[in-house]
């Protein structure tokens, strides 16, 4: 169950540099987490800043979907922001993390040979953010 409130989560992805409410690539935000409740909890945190969120219960779905969007060369079809449990069983969050991050840095460089990376203007990289519902008290 997610344990933090919509300022601390906003707080967090402001720390690494979107401004949520502009970024046109953010949009899209790919939300995974084998808790049905708490897809549902982000899901509605993000409606509130006019952001949609895609579901995956399974990290090896979501490393899929990311796969697919970024295939299509489109920024308004990929997603702008990956949130992630850390915990699920199968592909973990850091495995997403890992995987979604082998996944930009191939493409990109891919680009990069056949030289149509000029019309993205620069390389931008799909932050992943962890969400946990663990919580230490000792802090």
């Amino acid at each position: 169950m997610i344990d933090a409130s919509h300022s601390q989560v906003i707080m967090k992805i402001n720390e690494i540099g979107y401004d949520v409410c502009s970024d046109l690539c953010l949009k899209q935000v790919l939300l995974c987490d084998d808790e049905e409740f708490n897809l549902m909890t982000l899901t509605h945190l993000l409606m509130h800043f006019s952001l949609e969120g895609e579901c995956f219960e399974s990290g090896t779905l979501a490393v899929n979907c990311f796969r697919k969007r970024l295939n299509l060369k489109c920024c308004s079809r990929t997603f702008g922001l990956v949130l992630t449990d850390i915990s699920m069983p199968g592909l973990d969050g850091y495995g997403v993390c890992t995987q979604i991050t082998a996944t930009q840095n191939f493409w990109f460089e891919g680009m990069r040979k056949q030289q149509s990376l000029v019309k993205f203007k620069a390389k931008r990289v799909t932050p992943v953010v962890a969400v946990t519902a663990y919580t230490d008290e000792s802090t």
